[in-house]
């Protein structure tokens, strides 16, 4: 049986039904915290996947599924079209002479769900997001930008620095483009005062003007030692305004207008900045440069680039048609990338069919068109990843179909097809009885899965009356992939273990159906464990390999929070011993940042058990280097660590309360055990704490502690590197 789940490991897995509809393109996003974000008629949903832990599979990851929080934004009608249409009801009681004919104007405003909105109007909806770079945030996440049904964009975050992990909404940007439209009234045009059609015109302008249709973001730069993001926004009446995005030392999301201009269409259906990518062999500034590049395309399949001038004062320097014949194909999906300092490579969707093509800078089309016949159905996703070694292209039509390119520059641009990944049989897009809609994927930070987003239809009485949105997973990397790449990521990259989540959970996967680890793995776990490793990746490597076989093992019994304090007595030796080594390099960490700053005042108040610390590290010298052993003789021979006390008292009992065998909590002398924070030591007695989603270790709240302290609190956990919310 394990050998047939093996064999399906290319075939797409764990089902989530969404019990919303969607609509829209663009309205599936999978976030570096490893949330997928979908876009529903009714609310965002947040998939958040559980950390190595199985769900009613233990091969198949566990998702909670909750509704992003976002206070619903209704539109008002204004008081000019409130007049017009009394005026025009109040003339039909009239009896008149003349026959009565329909007024065009009325029909256009009761008609329009932006001028005229309904009670019961399907206006709370969201039809399209898109997530920031990471980086931009105080806690290092993305932002996430959600184009509702009413045409307002709102701006949210994750806040997941201290205690929350839930999605907030920080800002709305259709009210500050309403304040900036009246201190800014020459944007809506010219219209002469007097005439009830032209204050209807304004009325209808100023209405549009504020209704925000599609969104994009720049790379992520930094001015100043801020960090800044671009976000370019369309809106009805076709104003292309360009934000400044960042956040401020508290936390908050400062949303500017640089720049607002009228573009030459109001039909527009996508917007693209070009990018830096690293795979294009031009290093990515961290400066944001002199101009800002953004490609603009409008219903019937034109397509022109801006140049955005911020040397001085904000303004649009250029305009220039990329695709100038309006062919009716409009393009929804498009990347644009930088490959030299005046080359840039657009890929541009239209129909079936990806068009690749290279522009100098000025915008015009260098070498010959590319175009490659991708899909049999009108393509309805395009994503770019940029993690492995070339830059890959990801295309799905509305069959399902879903096929890997390679891209390829030099000397011309090309795409090479790669893997075929998905079929419309594998989707059922063709199934009599109940076929199934397509309408996007989105891939994991480190390309290691693929969502893709289907819907259901909901049939009464032989006829369609909605739809159901499902997510479904596919994994992308086989075991021999991820454990390469885990490894790449870790030690030769040395990025976090928080940045490869989606990699671990390939891994942890596969030994829940193999019961074993890759080759490299296996030999990396079979290595004897070195007790005084300075390397703390991989001590960390160990601890996330051992945890899986932990955690398969004791599947699908579930682990108690009052059991993440402490060790448990059936973990493996060398888990314990891992543990252990973790422990008391932090608690080492500990008193040398003690050492720097015993002279500062702060010392005294913040509660960390030196003398304990001291004595824990001692009974294990054969686990510490000779640095760590100087540092503790040097501590001992100064005259304040006489007056430390010996041991701590407990806040709640004035009881004597000593730290534990394994370090990991606190006991008080009568048996009431506590959690202690895992970076100080500190026992933590109130409610306000934050706790790794993994290890189940906790750890103070940065607010609440002394200046000194304020470093180590912003490191990850000790055990799983990922960060304490």
């Amino acid at each position: 049986m394990k050998q047939s789940k093996l064999n399906d490991w290319d075939k797409t897995f764990c089902l989530l039904n969404l019990h919303n509809k969607v609509v829209g393109s663009s309205c599936v996003e999978w976030c570096d915290n490893n949330d997928i974000i979908v876009a529903t008629t009714k609310k965002i949903v947040s998939c958040d996947m559980a950390l190595m832990n199985g769900g009613k599979k233990v091969h198949e990851p566990e998702f909670t599924i909750e509704n992003v929080n976002i206070e619903e934004t209704k539109r008002t009608v204004s008081k000019v079209v409130t007049e017009y249409i009394q005026e025009f009801e109040s003339a039909c009681f009239q009896s008149s002479n003349t026959a009565a004919f329909p007024a065009y104007n009325v029909y256009e405003i009761l008609l329009d769900p932006v001028l005229f909105p309904m009670k019961n109007d399907v206006g709370t909806g969201y039809k399209s997001i898109k997530m920031s770079p990471s980086g931009l945030c105080k806690s290092g996440g993305q932002l996430l930008a959600a184009v509702s049904q009413n045409y307002s964009v709102h701006v949210c975050i994750k806040e997941n620095d201290e205690v929350s992990r839930t999605w907030k909404e920080k800002c709305e940007l259709s009210t500050i483009l309403k304040h900036h439209l009246r201190s800014n009234p020459t944007l809506l045009g010219k219209h002469e005062a007097g005439c009830k059609t032209n204050a209807l015109n304004l009325a209808k302008e100023k209405t549009a003007a504020t209704a925000l249709t599609y969104v994009a973001w720049s790379n992520l730069y930094h001015i100043d030692s801020q960090s800044v993001c671009f976000l370019v926004t369309s809106t009805l009446n076709g104003l292309i305004i360009l934000w400044k995005i960042q956040a401020d030392s508290t936390g908050n999301i400062l949303a500017h207008i640089e720049l607002a201009f009228q573009g030459r269409w109001k039909n527009v259906v996508s917007l693209s900045f070009c990018k830096h990518s690293q795979h294009m062999g031009y290093q990515r500034p961290s400066h944001p440069p002199s101009k800002l590049h953004v490609a603009v395309s409008n219903v019937d399949g034109e397509l022109l680039c801006y140049s955005l001038d911020c040397t001085k004062d904000w303004q649009c320097s250029n305009e220039t048609s990329v695709w100038s014949e309006p062919d009716k194909i409009c393009v929804r999906q498009m990347h644009w990338f930088y490959i030299h300092h005046d080359e840039s490579v657009m890929i541009i969707a239209k129909s079936n069919v990806i068009v690749v093509q290279k522009l100098n800078k000025n915008f015009e089309v260098v070498n010959d068109t590319y175009i490659h016949n991708a899909h049999d159905l009108p393509i309805v996703a395009l994503s770019v990843f940029e993690g492995n070694d070339v830059l890959e292209i990801f295309s799905s039509s509305s069959d399902g179909s879903l096929i890997k390119f390679d891209l390829c520059t030099d000397p011309t641009p090309k795409l090479q097809q790669t893997a075929v990944l998905s079929k419309p049989d594998d989707v059922g897009t063709f199934n009599a009885n109940h076929p199934t809609t397509f309408h996007g994927f989105t891939l994991s930070p480190n390309g290691a899965f693929v969502a893709l987003l289907t819907s259901q239809p909901k049939i009464r009485l032989s006829i369609q009356v909605d739809n159901t949105a499902q997510l479904s997973l596919k994994r992308l990397l086989n075991p021999s992939q991820a454990s390469e790449k885990f490894l790449q990521r870790i030690f030769s990259e040395g990025r976090s273990f928080s940045s490869c989540i989606d990699i671990l959970e390939i891994v942890r996967q596969y030994y829940a159906l193999s019961k074993t680890f890759e080759c490299s793995l296996s030999v990396f776990l079979e290595q004897s464990i070195n007790l005084k490793e300075t390397n703390l990746a991989k001590l960390q490597m160990r601890w996330h390999l051992l945890t899986i076989k932990h955690k398969v093992k004791q599947f699908p019994r579930k682990t108690s929070n009052l059991e993440g304090m402490a060790l448990g007595e059936n973990q493996c030796k060398d888990l314990q011993l891992v543990e252990e080594v973790l422990v008391l390099k932090q608690m080492a960490k500990v008193l040398m940042a003690w050492f720097r700053n015993h002279l500062n005042e702060e010392i005294a108040s913040a509660n960390v058990p030196i003398v304990q610390l001291v004595n824990k590290l001692k009974s294990k010298k054969e686990l510490l280097t000779e640095e760590e052993m100087e540092v503790i003789s040097q501590i001992q021979s100064l005259p304040i660590y006489k007056e430390l006390p010996y041991v701590m008292t407990c806040a709640i009992s004035t009881l004597p309360i000593s730290l534990s065998t394994e370090g990991i909590s606190a006991i008080a002398s009568d048996g009431s055990r506590w959690p202690v924070c895992c970076l100080t030591y500190t026992v933590l007695q109130g409610y306000e704490k934050r706790k790794c989603a993994l290890s189940g270790l906790y750890a103070a709240v940065k607010a609440t502690q002394p200046s000194w302290l304020q470093d180590i609190l912003s490191w990850n956990c000790i055990f799983s590197d990922l960060p304490l919310m």
